[in-house]
């Protein structure tokens, strides 16, 4: 995670795979850099916002057939199947996308991406 302060406004830019790999380590981070304490213990948190706690929400709001924060936000509302929370698991990429498209990532995003730390060749070399 980097830290960084521009004027008066804390930055804090986190890669995904390191808040899998240690979310409370990470966002113990985050909530430094922005002065947040937490009402409840981090595990705690951390277990409630946990991708399988998400999911059952989202399953109990789908139930209900509401509007919700997870149906609202889905990647495509016209088809159920499509999930606000997915598997959240790193390099779920490689699943879904194809090379043109990892590819077109790439083109776009590789400078930003090896800014924060990314091996953008290894990226183009697994694609």
């Amino acid at each position: 995670m980097n830290q960084a302060r521009t004027g008066d406004v804390p930055v804090d830019i986190g890669r995904y795979e390191d808040l899998v790999a240690a979310p409370e380590a990470e966002f113990a981070k985050i909530f430094a850099t922005f002065n947040i304490t937490p009402k409840l213990p981090l595990a705690d948190c951390l277990a409630l916002c946990s991708p399988g706690a998400l999911r059952k929400a989202e399953d109990a709001e789908i139930a209900m057939g509401a509007p919700s924060i997870f149906k609202n936000y889905r990647k495509d509302a016209a088809r159920p199947e499509t999930r606000f929370i997915n598997e959240a698991r790193a390099n779920g990429y490689r699943s879904v996308l194809s090379s043109a498209e990892v590819a077109y990532g790439l083109d776009r995003l590789g400078g930003l991406m090896e800014r924060l730390g990314y091996d953008v060749q290894a990226y183009r070399q697994a694609a």
